[in-house]
C-alpha cells in the first residue's frame, strides 16, 4: 500500500513538473514586421506549437497563434518558426492508419500555422510542420509560398489494395533538375527529415558553390 502511494505521489510530482513553464530568451516578429524581445515559454516541441506564451520587456504575458505574429525565434536552440497559410495534406502517412482509418471529410485543409525552418536560403527554403498524425514538409523557391511535398497512403476498399502516393519524388526531381546527379537519387529518397534536408543541401551546394550548410 505504501509503495503504491509512493509511486502515485511521484507520478503526480512528475506531471506537475512537466507542466511548469520554461521561459527562455527569444523574440517574436509582429505582423508589422517589428522585432519584440522577451521570453518564450519553450516546450521542446515534438509537434509544431499552435500557440506560444511570451513575456515582453514590460513583464506582460501574451499568447500568440500563427495569425497573431509573423513568427518567432529561440536563440538557445536556434529554432525559427515562421507563420504561413498552407495546404495541409490530411491523408494518412502510415500504412496501418490508412487501412484502419475511417472516411475523411476532406483530403486537405488550408490553415495558418507555424512552420519550423530547416533550411533558409535565398533560392530555396525547407520547412517542417510536425503533427501527432504525420510530418509535413514544405519547400519554397525564393520568396514564393511554401508548397507541401506530398506523400500519403490510401486504402482502396473495393479492390482491397493499399495505394502509396509518392508525388514528393516527382516534386524533388523537378526541384533538382539543374543537378542531374541528384535527380537520379531523388527516386530513392525516403520521406524523412534527414533524407530530404540532406539532398536539398546538396542541391544548394551544387547550384551555389559558395554555399556552406
Amino acid at each position: 500500500m505504501r509503495t503504491f502511494l509512493f509511486i502515485s505521489v511521484l507520478l503526480l510530482i512528475d506531471g506537475f513538473a512537466s507542466g511548469q513553464s520554461n521561459f527562455v530568451r527569444g523574440l517574436v516578429i509582429d505582423n508589422k514586421g517589428d522585432s519584440i524581445y522577451g521570453n518564450i515559454d519553450y516546450r521542446n516541441w515534438k509537434n509544431n506549437p499552435n500557440t506560444i506564451r511570451f513575456i515582453n520587456a514590460a513583464g506582460e504575458t501574451q499568447i500568440f497563434d500563427a495569425s497573431s505574429i509573423r513568427g518567432f525565434y529561440v536563440p538557445r536552440t536556434k529554432e525559427t518558426y515562421t507563420s504561413y497559410t498552407v495546404e495541409l495534406d490530411l491523408l494518412p502517412g502510415d500504412q496501418g492508419e490508412a487501412i484502419n482509418s475511417s472516411f475523411i471529410d476532406s483530403p486537405s485543409v488550408k490553415k495558418r500555422v507555424f512552420l519550423l525552418q530547416l533550411i533558409k536560403h535565398p533560392a530555396l527554403s525547407l520547412y517542417l510542420f510536425a503533427t501527432q498524425e504525420k510530418d509535413h514538409f514544405y519547400y519554397s523557391r525564393a520568396n514564393g509560398d511554401p508548397v507541401e511535398l506530398v506523400h500519403h497512403y490510401v486504402y482502396d476498399e473495393a479492390n482491397k489494395k493499399l495505394i502509396e502516393n509518392s508525388k514528393y519524388k516527382e516534386q524533388l526531381s523537378s526541384l533538382l533538375a539543374p543537378c542531374p546527379a541528384l535527380v537520379a537519387r531523388s527516386g530513392t529518397i525516403k520521406f524523412r527529415e534527414n533524407d530530404i534536408q540532406h539532398i536539398l543541401l546538396k542541391y544548394l551546394q551544387c547550384t551555389s558553390p559558395w554555399f556552406r550548410s
